[in-house]
């Protein structure tokens, strides 16, 4: 009995240090975090906070209130963040999810910055591409998109990574 105790506790040590290390390893490197707390703060410490331009804060996917942020879906409605910071590195991943309406504008930014931008294509269907291009200019101006479609009136997790070879 006092064995299999033993044996529990070492058991139960070693998970919260595997996750205490696996919790570190994701915020390494951290640039921005941001949750929709009911606001555009950036929660990953480095105060990348941002303005809420004509949008509000709504239900996320598991139907917690102010915790996703709900657009216009026009140029007009964003979050503007004014961060040195966020100056990303050649190198880097984007994580985020989505749930759009029929319909809409042409191509609305999920992510934009002065090098890159995320967003999806079309406004005719229910079923949309994910791009991802490079806007600098002294790169290539190339665009990838997605090779499956998002349903509309979904919540999608979308993960983008720029990555030089």
């Amino acid at each position: 009995m006092k064995n299999m105790k033993t044996n529990l506790l070492t058991s139960v040590f070693c998970l919260l240090l595997a996750t205490a290390s696996a919790q570190s390893w994701l915020t390494k490197g951290l640039v921005a975090y941001y949750p929709f707390n009911g606001n555009a703060n950036d929660e990953s410490g480095n105060g990348n906070h941002g303005v809420a331009n004509n949008m509000s804060f709504a239900l996320d996917r598991f139907g917690n209130v102010g915790r996703s942020g709900l657009f216009a879906g026009n140029s007009t409605s964003n979050v503007k963040i004014n961060g040195g910071n966020l100056n990303l590195q050649p190198d880097f991943t984007l994580s985020v999810w989505i749930n759009y309406m029929a319909g809409g504008t042409e191509g609305p930014r999920i992510f934009s910055t002065a090098g890159y931008e995320i967003g999806t294509d079309s406004t005719s269907s229910m079923l949309r591409h994910v791009y991802f291009n490079n806007t600098y200019s002294n790169f290539d101006n190339s665009t990838i998109y997605s090779s499956n479609e998002f349903p509309a009136s979904n919540w999608t997790h979308i993960v983008a990574v720029r990555a030089f070879p």
